[in-house]
């Protein structure tokens, strides 16, 4: 089993300690890690700089870390590979430090999207996140901010952490998000790194989520909006046994689709195991269609993707209810979940399987009239 994760943040935010931390906690568990240092970094420290007297330009800059970023990724993948089938008992881990979305933070969505189109890649962010399985954003410490770990830098304790919020902005949207706050002790940060890491290894992946039905007329959804990604989904439920679930879905980035199936098996708790998703053409999308759960139809929705302290969330809101939505949260069972003030938050249904997607596939919930209860 080969899993990638990226490690990112502003500078002076540890990484290069939970690194080593990394490396050190699981060759002790036996685990093959490979570390991918960091791009940008090896291309400055070479002489291939945005700033200075011989600077290039910023885009062409750009242009070059996404271009190496995407070959050292391929090529320690390769080598992964090569372990695994030399050791197939053994897990293999690469931990990548930056990928292709932290480049985002420094030119904005549209110069961003010009530099893929140049690479041949296209503006669905949604393709780029789904090369990694994990992702572990840490947060700055002013505290703690210094140049001498790390020649290339250049910025001032400002303009670090503002890189550092519009680095997080460029990858909220991953379905595995992680936010590591500062911490006065760097051991600790360590060991909630080493805890998700641990969580992603486990064999079965468990799907941990807090649901929770959110008045729309009641909340500032400006909030959210000023924020956050929006994705537009298109999704339903195929004719399965009752212990399995069988989900395809459209997704909407930038104006580029992707399509992919999704099948999670139930056990006998109720919690939801993952055992299989994959990417599809448009053209096997259509042809399971045909397939709909019996008097089931097809969900439209805009998803909604900020963050609210140190937690990933999204907002759900449907096409054909514009009075409830949905507010979903994927969780660590050690996670502390803070509910953002600015939603008007009815009531946790995370454990209520009526208020399921498939659920309301069928039209089985009666949201409207919940407002009037």
């Amino acid at each position: 089993m080969i899993k990638k994760v990226v490690l990112t943040g502003g500078p002076s935010s540890g990484k290069t300690t939970v690194l080593n931390g990394i490396v050190k906690e699981f060759n002790k568990q036996g685990v093959k890690v490979i570390v991918v240092p960091e791009t940008a970094t090896e291309l400055i420290t070479a002489g291939v700089r945005m700033f200075g007297e011989d600077k290039i330009d910023a885009l062409d800059f750009q242009e070059l870390v996404i271009r190496t970023m995407i070959f050292k990724e391929d090529n320690y993948y390769r080598a992964a590979e090569m372990y695994e089938k030399l050791y197939p008992s053994q897990e293999v881990l690469i931990v990548l430090d930056r990928a292709i979305m932290d480049n985002l933070a420094y030119v904005g969505d549209e110069k961003f999207i010009e530099v893929l189109n140049r690479l041949g890649l296209n503006g669905d962010y949604s393709q780029i996140y789904n090369r990694y399985d994990l992702v572990i954003n840490l947060v700055s410490n002013a505290k703690f901010f210094t140049l001498e770990n790390n020649k290339a830098r250049t910025e001032n304790t400002r303009e670090a952490l503002e890189l550092g919020q519009r680095t997080l902005a460029g990858w909220i949207g991953h379905k595995n998000l992680k936010i590591v706050s500062p911490k006065e002790n760097i051991d600790e940060k360590v060991n909630e790194v080493i805890g998700h890491i641990n969580g992603l290894l486990n064999k079965e992946q468990l799907k941990l989520q807090k649901k929770y039905l959110v008045n729309l007329k009641n909340s500032d959804l400006n909030e959210v909006l000023k924020d956050s990604k929006v994705s537009y989904i298109e999704q339903a439920y195929l004719i399965s046994d009752d212990n399995v679930e069988k989900r395809i879905r459209k997704t909407v980035n930038n104006n580029y689709d992707t399509y992919e199936l999704a099948v999670y098996k139930t056990k006998g708790d109720g919690s939801k195991v993952l055992d299989k998703e994959k990417n599809i053409s448009k053209k096997i999308y259509n042809e399971l269609l045909q397939f709909k759960a019996f008097n089931s139809g097809v969900i439209r929705k805009a998803r909604y993707h900020f963050s609210y302290g140190d937690t990933c969330m999204y907002l759900d809101i449907f096409e054909d209810n514009n009075e409830i939505g949905y507010l979903e949260i994927n969780y660590d069972w050690k996670d502390k979940i803070t509910l953002p003030s600015y939603l008007d938050v009815i009531s946790d249904v995370s454990n209520e399987k009526g208020y399921s997607n498939r659920k309301y596939a069928v039209k089985d919930i009666g949201l409207k009239r919940l407002l009037h209860n």
